[in-house]
């Protein structure tokens, strides 16, 4: 056997093709010294087709690439505890290999790329727990090796590669890692649920799943891969664990989608270009731990501001073109998202910030924990919630000092706005309901001392209550542009500034005035409506006459609707919009006094008949 000798150590290199045997020793002798076989060099045994014996000491922490390609007679070998990688190509082609016995106690920890690739005899393998790295193709080809299960190809405890078909995968329990490669280019998976005992998940695992939406990393994952989620072009959400350390090269490059991805502190390195292009990416914490930030981290990501728990750059570790873009930085501020709400927070303060606009409900606490500290939720930031078109509801808490100017300004589906008792608010800026077409009321408690102008635009529905008996001082002139109705001193008076009595009974919203009720605009959560000729209010009765123009305009689950022989008037467009409505009307034809454009959407009516 072939060695070279250098300082105290031995490698095998490049052995005759007709060797047939080696039984490698652990250190050989040479002109009165002793050197300990270490390593398996490079092509060592490459192309020895004859050899069948091989015997690998346990001095031997190496096994080079291409070290026993093609070597087609070998059939059993036994690794060592000692060796720790066994690199590229390096069983390339042993077509007669059979078994690999690893010893107990092995330290392995990395498999090269194509290592055992068309070993088409391998029957028997069982891969160390302390194996982190198996690289791409390691194994393929080994289909007596390879196992396969609800679309993914297994080796032992390792993902290794997937079928095509694959969409919505659980891996199975005891998994260990997902190989390098493992799914690249599977278009078609769209879900992943990835076991607790995973630690490793590849460079370019997930490389180009433009199907994939959402993933959650199990908390045993300590590194990210290079290009792990490279290309992912569907995935918005990321869940990236406490456990992990390293954020690779280029592993959310591209991921287009992407609105949300929080840091956690345990991170260490953000690799090169980790998410470049991540173009809908809003804001990102990075965590004091983060010492290494390579080039183009952040580049292109046109949308993105990011907070910095360090108060100024480091003064080493981070590129010089780390960023690389003109995203804003906020330093000494921290950000995070908990229970579907996003925040910034400093100085133990949290500032509710830019929601994903496919928010529906918004439940903000009066405090919330992050990493061991309470921080008091006192603000709705400028423009928190702007454009959120889904979003129907909302409870701001007592602690809520000041709501910034545009906070729900084209929130068009908002229909309810709480606030809590005994709140400290002070401060509504401008424009913050600018468009809110769906509120219906809103109550503004007496702590509040100053509203901005057009506080309430072109909230065509709104009835607005009032604690305090009249505009403070603080109160922008214009407050109320649109002249939306108040009642003013509401716990103790029901008329508002324009005569009327608003309220609503058997939840069908009326405006009261002189003995007459109107039905007026109503809620579009609304489903039926079945409306009374009388109605009595504090012991007075009312007669039901009119339903005014708009009144259930765009009131899509609304099914059906009663109306009574006592309405004399409809208002232009009253129900428009309502797609799913049958209207029951108990006058045999239509009135005179009706809009000829009270149903525009020409929803289908029973003349004569009530609803059943």
């Amino acid at each position: 056997i072939r060695y070279y000798l250098k300082d105290g150590t031995a490698k095998v290199i490049k052995q005759e093709s007709t060797i047939t045997t080696a039984n490698i020793p652990a250190s050989v002798s040479y002109k009165g010294t002793t050197y300990s076989v270490t390593s398996i060099a490079a092509s060592a045994f490459k192309d020895c087709s004859s050899l069948t014996t091989l015997t690998i000491p346990a001095s031997v922490t190496y096994i080079g690439e291409y070290a026993f390609y093609h070597c087609s007679s070998l059939e059993a070998i036994t690794i060592p505890a000692s060796v720790t990688f066994i690199d590229t190509y390096a069983f390339y082609g042993c077509t007669s290999l059979i078994t690999v016995t690893f010893a107990t106690d092995s330290r392995l920890k990395s498999i090269g790329e194509y290592a055992f690739y068309g070993c088409t005899s391998l029957s028997t393998f069982a891969l160390p727990s302390s194996v982190t790295s198996v690289g791409q193709y390691a194994f393929k080809d080994c289909n007596l090796l390879i196992q396969k299960e609800n679309g993914v190809f297994y080796v032992d405890t390792w993902v290794v590669g997937y079928d095509t078909t694959a969409t919505a995968i659980t891996l199975r329990t005891g998994t260990a890692g997902i190989a390098d490669y493992a799914f690249k280019d599977c278009t078609s998976l769209n879900a992943i649920e990835i076991p607790s005992s995973v630690t490793t998940i590849g460079n370019y695992a997930f490389y180009g799943c433009t199907s994939l939406n959402a993933i959650e990393i199990p908390s045993s994952v300590t590194k990210i891969g290079n290009y792990a989620f490279y290309g992912c072009t569907s995935l918005n959400a990321i869940t990236i664990p406490s456990s992990i350390t390293t954020i690779g090269n280029y592993a959310f490059y591209g991921c287009t989608s992407l609105v949300d991805a929080t840091v956690p502190s345990s991170v260490t390195r953000i690799g090169n270009y980790a998410f470049y292009g991540c173009t809908s990416l809003n804001a990102i914490t990075i965590p004091s731990s983060v010492t290494t930030i390579g080039e183009f981290a952040f580049y292109n990501c046109t949308e993105l501001t990011i907070y910095c728990e360090a108060t100024s750059r480091p003064d080493s570790g981070w590129a010089s073109y780390w960023k690389a873009s003109d995203c804003p930085v906020v330093w000494g501020t921290l950000y995070t998202v908990i229970d579907g709400i996003r925040y910034t927070l400093k100085d133990g303060v949290a500032t509710v910030i830019g929601q994903k606009n496919t928010i529906t409900t918004a439940n903000i606490p009066e405090s919330i924990g992050y990493r061991g500290t309470t921080y008091s939720v006192t603000s709705i930031g400028a423009s928190a919630f702007y454009g959120c078109t889904s979003l129907t509801t909302i409870t701001i808490p007592a602690s809520i000092t000041n709501i910034g100017s545009w906070a729900f300004a084209d929130c068009t589906s908002l229909t309810t706005v709480t606030f809590a008792e005994g709140g400290q608010l002070t401060t509504i800026g401008y424009y913050v309901f600018y468009r809110c077409s769906s509120l219906t009321e809103i109550t503004i408690p007496s702590s509040v001392t100053s509203i901005g102008d057009s506080a309430f635009y072109n909230c065509t529905s709104l009835l607005i209550y009032c604690e305090a008996t009249s505009p403070p001082s603080g109160w922008h002139s214009s407050w109320n542009f649109s002249k939306c109705p108040v009642v003013w001193d509401c716990n103790n008076n029901d008329v508002a500034t324009d005569g009327y009595i608003h309220t609503v009974i058997d939840g069908i919203r009326y405006t009261l005035k002189d003995g007459v009720a109107t039905v007026t605009r109503q809620k579009n959560t609304i489903t039926t409506a079945n409306i009374p000729e009388l109605i009595n209010y504090r012991g007075t009765t009312y007669s039901v006459k009119s339903i005014s123009a708009s009144a259930f305009d765009g009131c899509t689950s609304l099914t059906t609707i009663t109306i009574p022989a006592s309405i004399t008037n409809i208002g232009s467009r009253a129900f428009a919009d309502c797609t799913s409505l049958t209207i029951y009307c108990e006058a045999k034809r239509q009135p005179s006094g009706w809009n000829s454009n009270w149903n525009p959407s020409k929803c289908p009516v029973v003349w004569g008949q009530p609803a059943e």
